[in-house]
């Protein structure tokens, strides 16, 4: 008997793992077959994983969620075909560096290390909207941008 395509055996897959939502290996196993897939995919494997990492956080697979998510979060970094830095992250950064030379030093720490306490909590990079707020730094800001400031001050 011949094989079915490897897509279909996949898609099978991904369609039983999605009737596991309860089983935190079922959802790792989902995303890491999603985030698999492609770009296209990356934004619900990420979800998956901030789901397994909020719903079950005693789990020994909590761990792997959170590096997957961050694998998932340098490629959305890079643009896919090429491998080249986004623009958009260059300016992000252009724009901190510039803006740490107006302020100094000291302002510049302040804001890395209230990026990296709000980060504890999660921040979504996938999300282009700018819901954070910064008390060292005023404005709303996307995720992307607060990873790349918080990148440009501890590069500095």
């Amino acid at each position: 008997m011949p094989r079915a395509p490897q897509t279909h055996a996949t898609l099978d897959e991904i369609a039983a793992l999605r009737q596991r939502s309860d089983d935190p290996l079922s959802i790792l196993e989902l995303a890491q077959r999603l985030a698999a897939l492609g770009r296209d995919h990356l934004p619900e494997a990420d979800r998956l994983c901030a789901d397994l990492i909020a719903r079950f956080p005693d789990s020994p697979l909590v761990r792997r969620a959170k590096e997957l998510r961050t694998r998932i979060a340098q490629a959305s970094i890079r643009c896919v075909d090429h491998g080249e830095l986004r623009m958009d992250v260059v300016r992000y950064i252009a724009g901190a560096l510039a803006r740490f030379d107006e302020l100094g030093p000291r302002r510049r720490e302040e804001i890395a290390l209230e990026i990296a306490l709000l980060s504890e909590c999660g921040i979504d990079i996938a999300d282009p909207a700018s819901k954070y707020v910064l008390k060292a730094l005023p404005g709303n800001y996307s995720g992307l941008q607060l990873l790349a400031i918080m990148y440009a001050a501890f590069r500095q």
